[in-house]
């Protein structure tokens, strides 16, 4: 079983928003590909969380060794989180879109949220109705865990989009890079692999930046917790 010898209590991850087609799966996937090529084998689980199981058929064509668990419910989230942490250094959850359930139990367990906006006032209520979820989790919790990271998506030039990126500056939590809207991002998940495999050229080196940022911020979340 991948994972035997990781030690125990590895930082996790969860990808989330209350609206689904920002980039969740996009920025699940990736992290666990970063991952892949600066640590030991089998030292990450990726854990889809989503009815559609995007997540689950692109890793099976883009990282085909990759272990990818499946939760359907907030039961399961709850049950399985600890085991998850005790047996991979690193576990990224992608949870859905609109199902705030599962989202919800994911919080209460992991060290950092990572939620992605898109471009538009819908992608931005829901950035807001998220964080409140975090705070719920935080006061229940009694820490200062999850950890936010805000991820702008899909950033178009639009005067709208510009003005997201302000709101999300205003939230007083840590805002990544933004993301542009490129053919290439959207092309992945068809291709079966990751961004800086197409010859995204800059945008690939972005997305890796902004993976590296992400596992950083986990890790010193959760070595700061313990």
């Amino acid at each position: 079983m991948h994972g035997e010898n990781i030690p125990p209590m590895g930082a996790v991850i969860a990808v989330c928003s209350e609206k689904g087609g920002v980039s969740k799966s996009t920025i699940a996937l990736h992290l666990a590909a970063y991952y892949q090529e600066n640590n030991p084998p089998g030292s990450l689980l990726l854990v889809d969380a989503d009815p559609q199981q995007a997540l689950t058929r692109w890793a099976g064509e883009a990282l085909p060794e990759q272990v990818v668990e499946r939760v359907d419910s907030e039961d399961e989230m709850f049950e399985h989180l600890p085991t998850w942490s005790e047996r991979y250094a690193m576990t990224v959850v992608d949870t859905a879109g609109g199902d705030t359930r599962i989202a919800r139990a994911a919080l209460f367990g992991v060290d950092l949220a990572v939620i992605p906006c898109g471009p538009t006032s819908l992608d931005l209520n829901a950035t807001e109705a998220t964080l409140k979820l975090v705070e719920l989790a935080r006061r229940t919790r009694r820490s200062n865990l999850p950890r936010v990271l805000l991820a702008p998506s899909k950033m178009t030039r639009t005067t709208l989009a510009s003005e997201v990126q302000h709101q999300l500056r205003q939230f007083s939590e840590t805002v990544l890079d933004a993301v542009p809207q490129r053919a290439v991002i959207a092309d992945a998940p068809t291709a079966g692999d990751v961004v800086w495999n197409m010859g995204a050229g800059d945008v690939g080196e972005l997305f890796r930046n902004v993976c590296r940022t992400i596992i950083e911020r986990a890790q010193q979340a959760h070595e700061e917790a313990l």
